[in-house]
């Protein structure tokens, strides 16, 4: 129970950490897709802290990756 709760208190500070880097403010979600994103973003932090990787130094490796778009011109799919 006491190791859940370390866990609880290390996804909180790396959650902190991210959002001081992005400059987010604190949201009120209702919307499923909010909580979703919420959730998503908390994970993220968890894992970064995990590997070592600082919130400036996941930024800079983001920024190298690239966005492909594909889409199917028959059914529209993208």
């Amino acid at each position: 129970m006491v190791k859940k709760y370390y866990y609880k208190d290390t996804v909180k500070r790396a959650f902190k950490m991210i959002k001081g880097i992005l400059d987010l403010r604190p949201v009120r979600m209702w919307l499923r897709s909010h909580i979703y994103s919420h959730v998503k973003i908390c994970y993220l932090s968890f894992i970064l802290e995990k590997k070592g990787i600082s919130g400036p130094e996941a930024l800079d490796i983001l920024k190298t990756g690239y966005r492909v778009y594909l889409k199917d011109e028959k059914s529209g799919f993208s």
